[in-house]
């Protein structure tokens, strides 16, 4: 009996396993090729993280370096505080040029003139029994105690001054109400009755505005520049509502026209 033949050819010992030469994969480096590559790699990673650290240590040195050089040529200066000067805070002064210079005083004219009003309030009694009056002329007298009262609300009504010459004026100015305490009850008239915050005065064919300071029982004053004329109009453009309803009166204590 023939024994089998092997892939060779050859017979095949009894009762001995077939054998199947081991198989390689032809497109896979042999194992010795890829030891090499890996080397090669990891030997490249290895002088990477080198370079890298001996950068950062030259970077960290020359920054040391150059910041201590720097603190050693520029020394730093001790803080100092420092007041403001008084010109530092105080607001620039507006040029003067061209500007014309608007008088501050003058020469009263009022006692020269005549005033035509709105009717004046009756006649009254003070706290002492005596009769006091409100005549117009009680605005050019001089006498802030004294005034013109006209009832009710005095807005729109118009009152006029007038010079027998021409005259140049500079300022005009009033009391803008009953400037008069009571000698006997206390009494505050100005508080009592209603009081002028806005007037408009014409002398010819100009006009100015005045706001007046409500509370200000003073002669408060208005510059201009100078105008001539031989009549001044003044006109109540709003008064405030009466302190005490009993007293709904208008009244203009003094008034002064400077030339």
């Amino acid at each position: 009996m023939q024994r089998p033949l092997d892939a060779r050819g050859a017979g095949t010992a009894p009762g001995a396993a077939a054998t199947q030469p081991a198989r390689r994969d032809v497109h896979s480096p042999p194992p010795e090729d890829r030891r090499r590559k890996n080397g090669v790699l990891v030997a490249v990673a290895a002088l990477l993280v080198v370079a890298v650290v001996v950068a950062g240590v030259v970077l960290f040195r020359d920054g040391m370096l150059g910041g201590r050089a720097a603190e050693a040529s520029t020394p730093e200066a001790p803080a100092t505080i420092r007041e403001p000067s008084a010109d530092a805070t105080a607001p620039e002064k507006p040029s003067d040029s061209g500007v014309e210079k608007l008088p501050t005083t003058g020469e009263p004219l009022t006692a020269g003139a005549t005033v035509t009003a709105p009717p004046a309030s009756a006649d009254a009694t003070d706290g002492n029994g005596d009769t006091t009056s409100y005549e117009a002329s009680n605005m050019l007298d001089g006498d802030p105690e004294t005034t013109w009262r006209m009832d009710g609300d005095g807005s729109g009504e118009t009152i006029t001054f007038t010079f027998d010459d021409e005259q140049t004026i500079s300022r005009l100015g009033l009391v803008n109400g009953y400037a008069k305490t009571d000698p006997a009850s206390g009494a505050d008239r100005y508080a009592q009755t209603r009081r002028i915050t806005a007037v408009t005065w014409t002398i010819g064919a100009d006009r100015f505005d005045q706001r007046l300071e409500d509370r200000d029982r003073t002669l408060q004053t208005l510059a201009i520049r100078p105008v001539k004329g031989d009549e001044v109009t003044l006109e109540i453009d709003r008064v405030t509502q009466p302190g005490n309803p009993t007293f709904d009166q208008t009244a203009i204590s003094e008034v002064e026209i400077l030339g």
